[in-house]
């Protein structure tokens, strides 16, 4: 997924239970999703953003949180051929689960502002999705 190295690790901790770094080194080219949960009230609410990897990581924050509130998931689409160096940004608009078939897990979906979908491993574009949506969320 990504590496680290000790040069980038930051000379001061936040916390005990986790470790800072100012820099990572991706180390797969595949798809990630940019994460963002609001954490607490709205006098005192935090707000994070976490990079997730895994399609299912995402669908279980949808469904259960991540000790806030999902409020927002970018796709970050990474080169499709290693001629193309150039990542890509997507807002994600709407999210979703396709029922699963026979004895396979339930597949994430994802739909972008201008409606096109995003669904697979590796994530690819799809016009309309081949099953029922299940929705999980959907942002501004």
């Amino acid at each position: 997924m990504f590496v680290t190295y000790p040069r980038f690790k930051l000379p001061y901790q936040f916390d005990v239970q986790s470790t800072n770094w100012h820099s990572v080194e991706v180390f797969l080219r595949h798809s990630w999703f940019m994460v963002t949960i609001e954490v607490g009230t709205k006098s005192e609410e935090v707000v994070r953003t976490f990079l997730i990897s895994s399609p299912f990581d995402l669908i279980e924050i949808a469904q259960n949180g991540a000790g806030g509130h999902l409020v927002g998931v970018s796709l970050l689409i990474a080169p499709s051929t290693y001629e193309d160096r150039q990542w890509r940004m997507v807002r994600i608009k709407r999210l979703g689960q396709l029922a699963g078939r026979d004895n396979e897990p339930s597949e994430l979906v994802l739909s972008d502002e201008g409606g096109l979908c995003y669904t697979g491993f590796p994530l690819a574009e799809v016009t309309i999705p081949d099953r029922p949506v299940l929705h999980l969320a959907e942002f501004d």
